[in-house]
């Protein structure tokens, strides 16, 4: 394992040459170890696996950890996976769809990200991984960009592509703008394993549910699918926000604004459906819980019922 640690590429620098090779990272191509504490404000040029911090992981099941690290350059690719952190999971084949995915935490991107296909903000892709296990656990956590995305397939303001989502994926609070040229946080999923029993509709993605058995899972090449790996979220539909959530965004039930959901809430919007007071249109979108554009009643009693413990979620 590698470390590299305190480092800084400047304005001006151009990692990559003539951007004609890929593999290529601010301060490495294929990595093992761990990148922490580092700044790149310079360009990082390739065709695939392009990435402002590091372009890969270089062992499938060994340790790649990015953390604390900043980049605000530009990352050009003419290919695939191009992030401004990290531009790929393992990139050598399709030999690992079992491996283990990058942990990237409390990393910031404000970088200008151009590719083809598989673009994000923090992560590129990764495309070979079909099922984590608890032996190559990992996270990707408390990441914010706030740059510019852009690509002609599967563009994400945080991710570009993931090949799956299950309980072993351990993301939170990652933040975007909204205007980052990306209109969802991940551009794309292949399959997602969760018990949620209607999960919402995210593109192609395909859901399964590894709870007893795995035969609900799509055929992936050399995968050993195993059960009891299943989420128990709906991770790209009501519950999304608390992996990936635009910055400023308005928090669902908290109506007087001060990050908690309680009684005073659920108050503020029965006097709102009282006739009693006004809302303002942040308020409105945060008292519409059910989804259905309106805020009446049935809003007003979901808030009441969630303030008393009498559901957990909504």
């Amino acid at each position: 394992n590698a470390t590299i640690r305190n480092c800084t590429i400047e304005k001006g620098v151009i990692i990559g040459y003539t951007g004609e090779r890929s593999e290529i990272g601010g301060f490495a191509g294929r990595m093992q170890g761990t990148v922490e504490n580092c700044v790149n404000n310079g360009t990082v040029k390739g065709t695939n696996y392009v990435g402002g911090i590091i372009a890969t992981i270089d062992n499938a099941l060994g340790k790649c950890d990015v953390l604390n690290c900043t980049f605000g350059g530009d990352v050009i690719a003419s290919g695939k996976n191009a992030g401004g952190i990290v531009g790929s999971g393992y990139c050598v084949d399709t030999s690992a769809p079992n491996g283990k995915k990058i942990t990237v935490e409390n990393c910031t991107s404000t970088g200008v990200i151009t590719g083809d296909t598989n673009v994000g903000g923090i992560l590129g892709g990764d495309e070979y991984v079909a099922q984590s296990w608890d032996n190559v656990k990992y996270s990707f956590k408390n990441n914010t960009f706030t740059g510019k995305v852009a690509g002609n397939k599967n563009v994400g303001a945080i991710i570009g592509y993931y090949k799956s989502l299950n309980r072993v994926d351990d993301i939170s609070g990652n933040q975007y703008s909204k205007n980052c040229g990306a209109t969802q946080p991940v551009g794309a999923v292949y399959v997602v394993d969760t018990n949620c029993a209607e999960p919402t509709a995210y593109g192609d993605t395909i859901y399964c549910n590894t709870e007893s058995g795995t035969s609900s899972c799509p055929t992936v090449a050399g995968c050993s699918w195993k059960s009891g790996y299943n989420r128990t979220d709906d991770p790209l539909g009501k519950d999304i926000s608390k992996l990936f959530a635009v910055i400023g965004a308005v928090k669902l039930g908290d109506l007087n604004g001060d990050g908690e959901v309680d009684i005073t809430d659920a108050g503020i919007l029965v006097q709102y459906c009282n006739d009693v007071i006004e809302l303002t249109s942040d308020q409105l979108q945060a008292a519409d819980l059910n989804g259905d554009s309106e805020v009446d009643i049935t809003d007003a009693g979901i808030l009441v019922q969630f303030c008393n413990d009498l559901i957990t979620e909504f």
